[in-house]
């Protein structure tokens, strides 16, 4: 009776588990896409360029700058005019303040500036003098040399003073004209010809070799 029953819904039933097995599994939840090579990480807050100092801060250095270079000495007007700006820009405020930082910087930059040349101008002197007195031992010990040489009437004679003297004015020709070497060279030819003709042939010949060298270094050049 039972087989009876379900005869007619047989075909139903096999058509509906034909179905169940050809229908696909349920869609799984799908992952959110990776990033791809191309994909870059949130980017980082462009850092902001270092800001300018203030223009009280750029007078307070050069300032500092000017006191190190010695402008209170070398250059004092000017360096106090500076510290005057100074302090009318920080007791102001507002543009004037901010005009009197700007003229305290030029007036501090250009204290230093006086202050450098002038010290370099001092130094300058100061070798000028050294100059002049190895200058002034250089001229005393030629003097007593040639003193000297008088005295003892050495074995030098005339003609080999003249001789040397000769060579000497031969090289001086090779040298470039109104060099250093050249003038040195002729200053000392003057001395063995005033010499020569005092009839002291020492000095003369001294004078005369100090020519030569100096003319045969120069035509030398400098050591490598």
């Amino acid at each position: 009776m039972i087989v009876k029953r379900l005869s007619p819904l047989f075909p139903a039933l096999v058509l509906a588990a034909g179905c169940a097995a050809k229908a696909p599994p349920p869609a799984q939840p799908s992952a959110p896409p990776s990033p791809g090579p191309s994909a870059s990480p949130a980017a980082a807050p462009a850092t902001r360029p270092a800001a300018l100092p203030s223009p009280l801060e750029a007078a307070r250095a050069a300032v500092r700058e000017a006191e190190a270079a010695q402008a209170a000495e070398y250059a004092p007007e000017t360096y106090q005019a500076a510290l005057e700006y100074l302090r009318q820009a920080e007791k102001g405020s507002g543009a004037g303040a901010r005009e009197s930082a700007i003229r305290a910087e030029a007036k501090a930059r250009l204290a230093a500036a006086q202050a450098e040349m002038r010290q370099a101008r001092d130094e300058h002197r100061r070798l000028e003098e050294r100059l002049a007195l190895t200058q002034q031992a250089l001229e005393a010990t030629e003097t007593e040399l040639i003193r000297s040489k008088a005295r003892l009437k050495g074995t030098e004679t005339k003609a080999e003073a003249s001789s040397a003297i000769a060579e000497a004015r031969i090289l001086q020709r090779r040298l470039r004209a109104r060099s250093a070497a050249a003038t040195l060279c002729q200053e000392s030819l003057a001395k063995a010809e005033q010499q020569l003709a005092q009839d002291n042939y020492g000095a003369a010949v001294f004078f005369a070799l100090k020519a030569q060298d100096i003319a045969n270094r120069a035509l030398a050049g400098p050591p490598r």
